[in-house]
């Protein structure tokens, strides 16, 4: 098996391999709503981009911060989830996940990810961008959303801070949100 090291917050280095990242992120899911596979996202994403509205027929969003665990993350994700790492949209500070609707009712208190939903619009880049200035696609639209269940087990393990508790959101949202 091939192994890498990386960082962990904490100064501390560890060995992640990709069955211990699974056994990490844990192989049973919890029960909250799975990636949704069925028509293709980008579908009835903006193309040019735009703002969305959050919540019910379109996606949740978990946010965490940008940091370099937090791309750790990503890369766990796209090993671990099948079909690979759900949406991603890189908002410079912060990481925003895209996860099926109403993950928010099962997301429960998480101290490196906050769940958001409606009534509230998020602006999305267009689909052809993957890269900054501005938002951008770190993870471009599948077919599925990110699986909210590996994203909380995969966040425990690599901590991305600053925790998107301890901070305002500015300029990722347009409206009131639900937290969680």
């Amino acid at each position: 098996m091939r192994q890498s090291t990386t960082p962990k917050t904490g100064g501390e280095r560890m060995a992640v391999g990709h069955r211990s990242a699974v056994r990490a992120a844990g192989a049973h899911p919890l029960r909250i709503p799975g990636p949704v596979f069925g028509a293709e996202l980008e579908t009835w994403l903006p193309s040019e981009g735009g703002t969305m509205r959050l919540g019910v027929g379109a996606f949740d969003l978990v946010v965490t911060a940008a940091s370099v665990d937090a791309l750790f993350a990503v890369q766990v994700m796209s090993r671990i989830q099948p079909g690979g790492c759900g949406p991603v949209i890189d908002a410079e500070d912060w990481l925003c996940w895209l996860v099926p609707p109403g993950t928010i009712r099962h997301w429960m208190d998480h101290p490196f990810g906050l769940c958001l939903s409606g009534p509230v619009e998020f602006a999305v880049p267009p689909q052809a961008r993957r890269e900054g200035p501005g938002r951008f696609w770190l993870r471009p639209p599948v077919r599925h959303f990110t699986d909210p269940s590996l994203l909380r087990r995969v966040l425990w393990r690599y901590q991305p801070a600053p925790s998107p508790h301890d901070v305002d959101l500015p300029g990722i949202l347009s409206r009131s949100v639900e937290r969680q």
